[in-house]
């Protein structure tokens, strides 16, 4: 399995990150508008509702009904997105602007439901005791332009968000891209190491890279330490049998040795064989 760049996953952790916050920003942003905006038209929902409540008069007979000057020009047109339906117990009231449009009794509070012509309304319900009678009031308001505000909104903050992200990324891979370059020189100063060409490494990196380097350099005096002390061993052995090779080779020229075919063979093959193994390791002690 390929293991990722150190720059890749630098880049991916980034985009990871940046991606969460632009879409937690995202998030607040457009729920905290629209709680503001709700939480506005919330407020004139609920004056709405106090002069709706002003303008119901319970008669003699007890019917619950609006006087005559209540219902304001944004009720009478039909479908204008503000309407009212007043439950009691004599019947319904409701805003002109519903027209034929059927809207179901809710319980006190605010909150979304359906309208007329697919539009989406917030309405706020509130119950009060007139003449003896309960009276549920309910006002709503189209909401469904702010929401299409909202969700414009939304949709430019996740773009121009896309475009600082990608913008973000190109500037950070620029950037680690210089910031890794001391890497690349410590692994050339490494090679010139392997290849005998330098004895320590360079020290002229950054302050995460210092101790790694300094360990790289001890291991390399240690290594070479280790070398010189091999070679000079080996030269010593070398030179300390060359006196007994010697004397092996001169017993082997020796007439009675001569005399004995089999070991006169013996000790010259030995011999030489003695002299190949030394020059060897003697090389091989040199180029180390």
């Amino acid at each position: 399995m390929k293991r990722l760049s150190l720059q890749r996953r630098i880049t991916i952790g980034l985009a990871v990150s940046l991606a969460v916050i632009f879409s937690a920003q995202l998030w607040a942003a457009s729920h905290s508008a629209r709680r503001v905006v709700e939480n506005n038209i919330a407020e004139n929902l609920t004056h709405e509702i106090e002069n709706l409540l002003a303008a119901l008069d319970a008669g003699p007979d007890g019917v619950v009904a609006l006087k005559p000057d209540a219902e304001t020009p944004i009720y009478s047109r039909v479908y204008s997105g503000h309407y009212f339906v007043i439950h009691h117990g004599g019947g319904v009231i409701r805003s002109r602007s519903l027209w034929d449009e059927e809207f179901p009794a809710l319980s006190d509070g605010i909150r979304r439901v359906p309208g007329p012509k697919g539009q989406t309304l917030l309405a706020k319900t509130a119950t009060f005791n007139k003449g003896g009678r309960r009276a549920a009031i309910t006002v709503a308001e189209d909401v469904t332009a702010i929401d299409a505000e909202i969700a414009a909104f939304r949709n430019r903050y996740a773009a121009l968000a896309a475009g600082a992200l990608i913008l973000l990324l190109g500037a950070q891979m620029i950037i680690v891209r210089v910031a890794l370059r001391p890497l690349e020189r410590a692994r050339m100063n490494a090679v010139r190491l392997e290849r005998g060409e330098s004895e320590m490494m360079e020290t002229d990196v950054p302050a995460e890279l210092t101790p790694f380097i300094a360990q790289i350099n001890r291991l390399a005096d240690i290594t070479r330490k280790r070398l010189a002390r091999s070679r000079n061993a080996l030269g010593d052995l070398a030179h300390a049998l060359k006196t007994p090779l010697a004397a092996i080779m001169q017993a082997a020229e020796n007439e009675k040795v001569k005399g004995d075919a089999e070991l006169h063979l013996l000790l010259n093959q030995s011999a030489a064989k003695m002299s190949r193994l030394m020059d060897k390791e003697l090389g091989k002690a040199r180029l180390a």
